[in-house]
């Protein structure tokens, strides 16, 4: 039980070494950040019922931005500040999003869900 005790106390040891806390967030929302990294959201690509996990993007405005990228002749989402382009969203819900820019990535090409 001891020989467990210290494996499990050493894991969590490296584990708060190699990842590092957010500045500003309680334990509990670096908990949720640290458990959200391994599922990143593709703004190019992810459905509806991926993007609502982002701050203020509730089911209308993610389905904006699948509608958005969805347009003939549209661009995909490079950086963050292109969601400024979809109706409903501007400069303080990308404020907002960018808190969780660690988790958001870019597909190079756009799908439909």
């Amino acid at each position: 039980m001891v020989t467990l005790l210290a494996i499990a106390g050493t894991a969590l040891a490296a584990r708060a070494i190699l990842c590092p806390p957010w500045p500003g967030c309680s334990a509990s929302e670096q908990a949720l950040r640290q458990g959200r990294a391994a599922e990143a959201i593709d703004l190019n690509a992810d459905p509806v019922g991926s993007l609502i996990r982002l701050p203020e993007i509730g089911p209308k405005r993610a389905q904006a931005i699948v509608e958005y990228r969805t347009r003939p002749g549209h661009r995909p989402f490079r950086r963050l500040e292109d969601l400024e382009n979809v109706s409903g969203i501007g400069e303080g819900i990308v404020r907002e999003v960018a808190r969780d820019q660690a988790f958001i990535r870019f597909s190079s090409s756009p799908q439909t869900p």
